[in-house]
């Protein structure tokens, strides 16, 4: 049994492509495929303003619902508390949110953006605008309508 794994994974060192067509066929691999390549490819843009694409979101949601709590940006974005304290935390540091304390449940902890969240914000919407626009020009106008339905769509399953 030895011998057959050492020499199929002989056949793959030469760095020559992977079979994948199996995988290809599934609509589920292409989607993560897609994916990975499109977040891959916003991470290197968002370099330019020092953020991760998860600390975008979390800076949009702040300004999109003035006070919103951890555990709604949580719920929303499908991060788990633990992951989402260090991620807040860093944003803290950063001076690009601030807490306060509810006036009404003092163990809620509003978020808000500093002012320069605000300014920093700004940027990062124009690099994802951008961003954005070179996927339209990829795929097209029609395209992107047909995409956004179908994945509409699909996160109703």
């Amino acid at each position: 049994m030895q011998m057959d794994v050492d020499s199929h994974a002989e056949g793959h060192d030469d760095g020559a492509s992977v079979e994948q067509s199996r995988l290809q066929q599934l609509l589920g691999y292409q989607l993560t495929r897609a994916q990975l390549q499109l977040h891959r490819k916003l991470v290197e843009r968002l370099q330019a303003v020092s953020l991760r694409p998860v600390e975008y979101s979390i800076l949009v949601l702040i300004d999109s619902n003035h006070g919103i709590n951890q555990r709604q940006i949580g719920d929303t974005l499908g991060i788990s508390p633990p992951n989402l304290v260090g991620v807040i935390t860093r944003l803290i540091k950063k001076r690009l949110v601030r807490r306060a304390r509810s006036r009404l449940d003092r163990r809620v902890q509003h978020l808000h953006l500093t002012a320069e969240g605000a300014r920093l914000l700004v940027e990062a919407e124009a690099i994802v605008s951008r961003f954005e626009q070179g996927i339209v020009a990829a795929i097209g106008s029609a395209g992107h309508d047909e995409l956004e339905r179908a994945l509409r769509r699909i996160q109703q399953i």
